[in-house]
């Protein structure tokens, strides 16, 4: 494929498209077409978030290309190419303190309030700016400001029957084994993001049987908004649910991000994963939950 020419790709495709329907494996041809499907829908959301900044930056090529560099889902497509926006001392750091950081991890800086700038000491609070969903570290004093600012609590929680059948599942269209979802209580919906080597990029689809499915698990009816997360994650064909405070999916897509490779992440990745999982199911026995 010459790279340079852009109609001889779009023939190619086009070709490869054609093909698929003379497939005599149909179920490998229908996988296939979902793919490309899949793939076509990213990159076009991709580039359409693209023209988004680029029309409304006014700031010169500086400021855009930091734009870009922290939108998550422009970040998600660069890095599928090990692609950046910035340059190399702007990298994307989303990952924060976080009650799961094991001893594997990098030495905490010392931290301050994001809200007074007073010191912090580690096991400090976390705040969600409910209109902006960033995620703020806080002092005793600041974690009591209420209003636009809610404190993150310290609840995990997962059950053997804290599980989505694989039927429901597709339904939701998720293409992911490994995702968390948000009320946003802002918006006055539920999001979906994906953890991934740029951030936690949110989906855009509009997940239609979110209420059917919380009428179904009555567990997903607890989940509160803004500062608690659903978190997802498929073992075999399996999809196993557990309820943790936002600020550990954020640790999460930290860990992801420090250890991804290449184009599919590596092994590293699928090892820092289960060293998250095994932490998780550590701090509910240590508060006493089932896990």
């Amino acid at each position: 494929m010459n790279a340079a020419d852009p109609l001889a790709i779009g023939a190619e495709i086009e070709a490869a498209v054609a093909a698929l329907h003379e497939a005599t494996a149909p179920e490998a041809a229908a996988q296939a077409q979902h793919l490309v499907t899949l793939l076509m829908s990213f990159y076009g959301a991709g580039l359409s978030r693209l023209l988004e900044i680029v029309r409304s930056e006014r700031g010169g090529a500086e400021t855009l290309l930091d734009r870009l560099a922290h939108d998550p889902l422009v970040a998600s497509l660069l890095a599928l190419h090990e692609l950046q926006a910035g340059s190399a001392t702007q990298l994307i750091q989303i990952d924060r303190p976080s009650q799961l950081r094991g001893s594997h991890d990098e030495p905490v800086r010392q931290a301050a309030c994001e809200l007074c700038a007073a010191a912090l000491t580690d096991g400090h609070l976390h705040l969600v700016d409910v209109e902006t969903r960033r995620l703020l570290c806080a002092c005793p004093m600041c974690s009591a400001v209420g209003g636009r600012y809610r404190v993150v609590p310290s609840r995990y929680l997962h059950l053997p029957s804290m599980r989505i059948a694989p039927a429901r599942w597709d339904a939701l269209r998720i293409p992911v084994g490994l995702v968390f979802f948000v009320v946003d209580s802002h918006r006055g919906r539920t999001v979906a993001c994906y953890p991934g080597p740029a951030g936690a990029t949110e989906s855009l689809l509009p997940l239609e049987i979110w209420p059917s499915l919380v009428a179904e698990h009555p567990w997903m009816q607890d989940l509160a908004a803004d500062v608690e997360a659903l978190l997802v994650r498929r073992l075999d064909n399996e999809y196993r649910c557990f309820i943790v405070p936002v600020d550990a999916c954020y640790e999460l897509v930290g860990r992801i991000r420090r250890t991804w490779t290449g184009f599919g992440g590596g092994n590293a990745v699928e090892c820092e994963i289960d060293r998250f999982f095994t932490a998780v199911v550590q701090k509910m026995n240590s508060t006493g939950v089932p896990a």
